[in-house]
């Protein structure tokens, strides 16, 4: 899944860029029975993979 901060302005944001731990932690606390892996694009997008490791469609279904 691509992820993208819409809330987006480069004079504020000079050092700002998204904390993919705290959106992975969310995701675990929310969905405990999937496992993800997230990617930087750069300091507002990346991609959150879901695992199917410990895949779970009803989780994923509501996580998406």
């Amino acid at each position: 899944m691509h992820f993208k901060t819409e809330d987006q302005d480069a004079k504020a944001d000079e050092s700002y860029k998204v904390n993919w731990k705290d959106i992975e932690v969310m995701i675990k606390e929310k969905f405990a029975k999937l496992k993800n892996v997230y990617t930087r694009a750069d300091k507002y997008e990346g991609d959150i993979a879901i695992s199917s490791h410990k895949y779970n469609k009803e989780q994923f279904d509501a996580l998406c």
